[in-house]
Protein backbone atom coordinates (compact mmCIF):
# COMPACT_ATOMS: atom_id res chain seq x y z
CA UNK A 1 0.00 0.00 0.00
CA UNK A 2 1.23 3.63 -0.46
CA UNK A 3 1.39 4.91 3.23
CA UNK A 4 3.51 1.89 3.58
CA UNK A 5 5.67 2.68 0.63
CA UNK A 6 6.45 6.25 1.34
CA UNK A 7 7.25 5.29 5.14
CA UNK A 8 10.25 2.80 3.61
CA UNK A 9 11.14 5.72 1.10
CA UNK A 10 11.13 8.81 4.81
CA UNK A 11 13.36 5.96 6.17
CA UNK A 12 15.81 6.15 3.54
CA UNK A 13 15.08 3.06 1.39
CA UNK A 14 16.08 3.18 -1.68
CA UNK A 15 14.59 0.13 -3.55
CA UNK A 16 12.10 -2.55 -2.40
CA UNK A 17 11.20 -6.02 -4.28
CA UNK A 18 7.94 -7.29 -4.00
CA UNK A 19 7.53 -11.22 -4.44
CA UNK A 20 3.81 -12.66 -4.82
CA UNK A 21 2.20 -9.20 -5.34
CA UNK A 22 2.45 -5.69 -7.39
CA UNK A 23 1.35 -6.51 -10.33
CA UNK A 24 -2.16 -5.22 -10.29
CA UNK A 25 -1.12 -2.30 -7.26
CA UNK A 26 -1.20 0.95 -10.11
CA UNK A 27 -1.86 3.56 -7.28
CA UNK A 28 0.81 2.37 -4.57
CA UNK A 29 3.63 1.83 -7.08
CA UNK A 30 2.81 5.37 -8.87
CA UNK A 31 3.24 6.87 -5.29
CA UNK A 32 6.63 5.14 -4.82
CA UNK A 33 8.03 6.89 -8.09
CA UNK A 34 6.62 10.11 -7.53
CA UNK A 35 8.61 9.95 -4.52
CA UNK A 36 11.91 8.78 -5.85
CA UNK A 37 11.21 4.87 -4.54
CA UNK A 38 12.55 2.15 -7.16
CA UNK A 39 10.06 -1.13 -7.23
CA UNK A 40 10.89 -4.24 -8.76
CA UNK A 41 7.69 -6.72 -8.63
CA UNK A 42 8.47 -10.29 -8.75
CA UNK A 43 5.10 -11.75 -9.16
CA UNK A 44 3.13 -14.53 -11.23
CA UNK A 45 -0.72 -13.83 -11.06
CA UNK A 46 -2.26 -13.18 -14.35
CA UNK A 47 -1.12 -9.40 -15.80
CA UNK A 48 -3.22 -6.65 -16.95
CA UNK A 49 -1.95 -4.88 -20.32
CA UNK A 50 -1.08 -2.40 -18.59
CA UNK A 51 1.87 -3.20 -16.05
CA UNK A 52 2.67 -1.25 -12.81
CA UNK A 53 5.26 1.63 -12.77
CA UNK A 54 8.23 0.10 -11.47
CA UNK A 55 12.11 -0.67 -12.44
CA UNK A 56 11.45 -3.99 -13.81
CA UNK A 57 8.65 -6.56 -13.69
CA UNK A 58 9.47 -9.84 -13.59
CA UNK A 59 6.16 -11.72 -14.15
CA UNK A 60 5.77 -14.87 -16.70
CA UNK A 61 1.81 -14.18 -17.13
CA UNK A 62 2.72 -10.61 -18.93
CA UNK A 63 1.17 -10.52 -21.64
CA UNK A 64 4.45 -9.98 -23.75
CA UNK A 65 5.78 -13.05 -21.96
CA UNK A 66 7.06 -15.78 -24.32
CA UNK A 67 9.49 -17.47 -22.07
CA UNK A 68 6.83 -20.59 -21.72
CA UNK A 69 7.23 -20.31 -17.47
CA UNK A 70 3.71 -19.05 -16.99
CA UNK A 71 2.82 -22.26 -14.29
CA UNK A 72 5.80 -21.59 -12.35
CA UNK A 73 5.14 -20.73 -8.66
CA UNK A 74 6.18 -18.03 -6.59
CA UNK A 75 9.23 -19.52 -5.29
CA UNK A 76 10.56 -20.33 -8.60
CA UNK A 77 10.01 -16.92 -9.82
CA UNK A 78 11.63 -15.43 -6.73
CA UNK A 79 14.52 -17.74 -7.18
CA UNK A 80 15.45 -16.91 -11.05
CA UNK A 81 15.51 -13.05 -9.63
CA UNK A 82 19.15 -13.08 -7.84
CA UNK A 83 19.55 -16.87 -7.74
CA UNK A 84 23.22 -16.79 -6.10
CA UNK A 85 22.40 -15.74 -2.34
CA UNK A 86 19.11 -17.80 -2.63
CA UNK A 87 20.24 -20.46 -4.13
CA UNK A 88 23.24 -21.47 -1.65
CA UNK A 89 21.25 -20.99 0.90
CA UNK A 90 18.31 -23.25 -0.32
CA UNK A 91 20.90 -25.82 -1.40
CA UNK A 92 22.31 -25.50 2.18
CA UNK A 93 19.13 -26.18 3.70
CA UNK A 94 18.35 -29.09 1.42
CA UNK A 95 21.43 -30.78 2.20
CA UNK A 96 20.49 -30.64 5.57
CA UNK A 97 17.69 -31.97 5.72
CA UNK A 98 19.61 -35.14 3.71
CA UNK A 99 22.58 -34.90 6.57
CA UNK A 100 19.75 -34.90 9.40
CA UNK A 101 17.24 -37.90 8.35
CA UNK A 102 20.67 -39.90 7.33
CA UNK A 103 22.37 -38.87 10.61
CA UNK A 104 19.23 -40.16 12.72
CA UNK A 105 18.80 -42.78 10.92
CA UNK A 106 22.64 -44.58 11.72
CA UNK A 107 22.66 -42.90 15.11
CA UNK A 108 19.35 -44.58 16.33
CA UNK A 109 21.30 -47.63 14.73
CA UNK A 110 23.98 -47.53 17.04
CA UNK A 111 21.81 -46.29 20.43
CA UNK A 112 19.87 -49.81 19.66
CA UNK A 113 22.49 -51.69 19.45
CA UNK A 114 24.17 -50.05 23.05
CA UNK A 115 20.93 -49.95 24.89
CA UNK A 116 19.61 -53.64 23.52
CA UNK A 117 17.19 -51.04 22.56
CA UNK A 118 13.05 -51.32 22.97
CA UNK A 119 10.61 -48.65 21.95
CA UNK A 120 11.42 -46.98 25.05
CA UNK A 121 15.14 -46.33 24.15
CA UNK A 122 13.35 -45.98 20.66
CA UNK A 123 11.12 -42.95 22.05
CA UNK A 124 13.84 -41.10 24.33
CA UNK A 125 16.25 -40.91 21.75
CA UNK A 126 13.15 -39.16 19.28
CA UNK A 127 12.63 -36.77 22.16
CA UNK A 128 15.80 -35.73 22.74
CA UNK A 129 16.63 -35.07 19.42
CA UNK A 130 13.63 -32.90 19.00
CA UNK A 131 13.87 -31.09 22.53
CA UNK A 132 17.96 -30.08 21.22
CA UNK A 133 16.91 -29.35 18.02
CA UNK A 134 14.65 -26.88 19.36
CA UNK A 135 17.37 -25.68 21.59
CA UNK A 136 19.48 -24.63 18.83
CA UNK A 137 16.53 -22.90 16.83
CA UNK A 138 15.95 -20.97 20.05
CA UNK A 139 19.77 -19.62 20.33
CA UNK A 140 19.04 -18.54 16.50
CA UNK A 141 16.99 -15.35 18.13
CA UNK A 142 20.31 -13.86 18.96
CA UNK A 143 21.85 -14.87 15.06
CA UNK A 144 20.94 -11.17 14.16
CA UNK A 145 23.87 -10.14 16.15
CA UNK A 146 26.19 -11.95 13.80
CA UNK A 147 27.81 -10.02 11.07
CA UNK A 148 28.70 -12.83 8.38
CA UNK A 149 25.49 -14.46 8.63
CA UNK A 150 27.26 -16.65 5.58
CA UNK A 151 30.22 -17.41 7.11
CA UNK A 152 28.15 -18.75 10.11
CA UNK A 153 26.06 -20.67 7.77
CA UNK A 154 29.12 -22.47 6.07
CA UNK A 155 30.71 -23.05 9.30
CA UNK A 156 27.86 -24.53 10.79
CA UNK A 157 27.67 -27.06 7.16
CA UNK A 158 31.09 -27.76 7.72
CA UNK A 159 30.59 -28.85 11.46
CA UNK A 160 27.31 -30.81 10.46
CA UNK A 161 29.33 -32.54 7.28
CA UNK A 162 31.99 -34.11 10.19
CA UNK A 163 29.66 -34.24 13.41
CA UNK A 164 27.88 -37.57 11.94
CA UNK A 165 31.03 -39.34 11.64
CA UNK A 166 32.37 -38.28 15.32
CA UNK A 167 29.09 -39.15 17.01
CA UNK A 168 29.19 -42.75 15.51
CA UNK A 169 32.75 -43.21 16.16
CA UNK A 170 32.30 -41.92 19.93
CA UNK A 171 29.06 -44.30 20.43
CA UNK A 172 31.32 -47.09 19.42
CA UNK A 173 34.43 -46.37 21.61
CA UNK A 174 32.63 -46.23 24.56
CA UNK A 175 30.10 -49.19 23.21
CA UNK A 176 32.24 -51.37 26.36
CA UNK A 177 33.54 -48.49 28.41
CA UNK A 178 30.83 -46.89 29.85
CA UNK A 179 28.18 -49.20 28.46
CA UNK A 180 29.07 -52.19 29.86
CA UNK A 181 27.77 -55.55 28.13
CA UNK A 182 24.81 -57.39 29.58
CA UNK A 183 24.07 -54.58 31.95
CA UNK A 184 20.36 -52.91 32.12
CA UNK A 185 20.93 -49.74 31.44
CA UNK A 186 18.38 -47.09 33.08
CA UNK A 187 15.80 -44.51 31.54
CA UNK A 188 18.17 -41.68 33.14
CA UNK A 189 21.53 -43.27 31.33
CA UNK A 190 19.60 -43.54 28.28
CA UNK A 191 18.22 -39.83 28.64
CA UNK A 192 21.17 -38.55 29.73
CA UNK A 193 23.80 -40.55 27.20
CA UNK A 194 21.16 -39.44 24.08
CA UNK A 195 21.39 -35.59 25.48
CA UNK A 196 24.90 -35.69 25.38
CA UNK A 197 25.91 -37.16 22.01
CA UNK A 198 23.25 -35.77 19.78
CA UNK A 199 23.68 -31.94 21.37
CA UNK A 200 26.13 -30.80 19.34
CA UNK A 201 24.97 -32.10 15.83
CA UNK A 202 21.20 -31.04 16.58
CA UNK A 203 21.97 -28.06 18.50
CA UNK A 204 23.58 -26.61 15.53
CA UNK A 205 21.29 -27.87 12.81
CA UNK A 206 18.17 -26.28 14.58
CA UNK A 207 20.06 -22.98 14.74
CA UNK A 208 20.74 -23.00 10.93
CA UNK A 209 17.10 -23.49 10.46
CA UNK A 210 16.96 -20.07 11.83
CA UNK A 211 19.85 -18.79 10.52
CA UNK A 212 18.60 -19.04 7.43
CA UNK A 213 15.40 -17.96 7.74
CA UNK A 214 16.84 -14.93 9.17
CA UNK A 215 19.05 -14.44 5.89
CA UNK A 216 16.71 -14.88 3.44
CA UNK A 217 13.74 -13.06 5.59
CA UNK A 218 11.98 -10.16 3.86
CA UNK A 219 9.48 -8.56 5.44
CA UNK A 220 8.92 -10.78 8.21
CA UNK A 221 6.63 -12.72 6.41
CA UNK A 222 5.07 -16.14 7.28
CA UNK A 223 6.44 -17.49 4.34
CA UNK A 224 9.81 -17.07 4.06
CA UNK A 225 10.07 -19.00 7.05
CA UNK A 226 8.02 -21.87 5.11
CA UNK A 227 10.25 -21.78 2.26
CA UNK A 228 12.90 -22.61 4.36
CA UNK A 229 11.45 -25.65 6.04
CA UNK A 230 10.19 -26.56 2.82
CA UNK A 231 13.45 -26.85 1.75
CA UNK A 232 14.66 -28.69 4.89
CA UNK A 233 11.54 -31.26 4.24
CA UNK A 234 12.99 -31.87 0.48
CA UNK A 235 16.25 -33.07 1.78
CA UNK A 236 14.66 -35.10 4.43
CA UNK A 237 12.28 -36.63 1.53
CA UNK A 238 15.48 -36.92 -0.79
Amino acid sequence: NAPALLSLREQGVAVVVTVDCGIAAFEPLQAAADAGLETIVVDHHQAEPRLPTAAAVVNPNRLDDDSGLDTISRVQNWLSLDSPLKTRVFLSITALGVSSIITQLLIMREFMSVFHGNELVFGIILASWLLLDAVGAALGRWAHRIEDHMRILIASQVAVAVLPFLHLLTIRLLRNVVFQQGRMVGFIEVLGSALVLLAPYCIISGFLLTLACLILSRGERAEDIGEVYFMDNIGDIL
